[in-house]
C-alpha cells in the first residue's frame, strides 16, 4: 500500500485553519422562496431559522433584495451543515437532528465567514472529530448555494512523505 503526505488545507492568508478533511456538505436555495416565507412570516419566520446575530445582520438597513439574499444563504450554509454531520434538521421531524439555532454563519467585515456550532450539532462535530469548518457562500440570480467542509486532525502515524513499496 502506498501512502503519501497530505497536505494541510487552508486558504492564503486566513489564520489558517487545517486539517484532514472529515466531512462534506452543500445546499442551493431558491431565493423566491425565501422571500415569500420572510414576508408572509416576518420576525416569526426569522426566529425559526436563524441566531439573533445572523438575524441583527440579515435585517439591517439594506433592501428586500439583500435581506433575502443574506437570510437564503445562512440556511445554505445550515443545510450543508447537517448533511456534512449526516443528522439533518429536528423541526423537518427528524429526531436525529438538530435544530436551526445551533448552527450559526458569522461574517465579519474584511473576514470570511465562520461557521460555529452549539447544541446537539457541536457534539456531533466533536464525536466525528471535526476542529475547524471551511465554508463557501454564493449568490447568482435567484440561488444562493454554500459548500462546507469539516476538518479534522491529520493523522500522523499513518503519514509518509515518500511512498513506502513491499518486495
Amino acid at each position: 500500500m502506498e501512502l503519501y503526505h497530505l497536505p494541510q488545507i487552508h486558504r492564503i492568508g486566513a489564520t489558517k485553519p487545517s486539517g484532514f478533511p472529515m466531512a462534506l456538505g452543500t445546499d442551493i436555495v431558491y431565493l423566491p422562496r425565501v422571500e415569500g416565507l420572510y414576508q408572509r412570516y416576518g420576525n416569526r419566520f426569522l426566529e425559526k431559522v436563524l441566531t439573533s446575530q445572523e438575524r441583527a445582520f440579515c435585517v439591517s438597513p439594506v433592501s428586500l433584495k439583500v435581506k433575502v439574499s443574506r437570510i437564503a444563504s445562512r440556511i445554505a450554509a445550515k443545510e450543508a451543515v447537517v448533511k456534512a454531520l449526516g443528522i439533518g434538521l429536528s423541526t423537518m421531524g427528524n429526531p436525529r437532528g438538530t435544530m436551526w439555532s445551533s448552527i450559526e454563519l458569522l461574517r465579519e467585515e474584511k473576514h470570511a465567514p465562520k461557521i460555529r456550532l452549539y447544541g446537539k450539532a457541536a457534539e456531533v462535530a466533536q464525536t466525528m472529530g471535526i476542529k475547524h469548518w471551511l465554508v463557501s457562500v454564493s449568490h447568482d440570480g435567484d440561488y444562493a448555494t454554500a459548500t462546507v467542509i469539516g476538518l479534522g486532525a491529520i493523522p500522523q502515524a499513518d503519514v509518509k512523505t515518500e511512498p513506502e513499496y513491499s518486495i
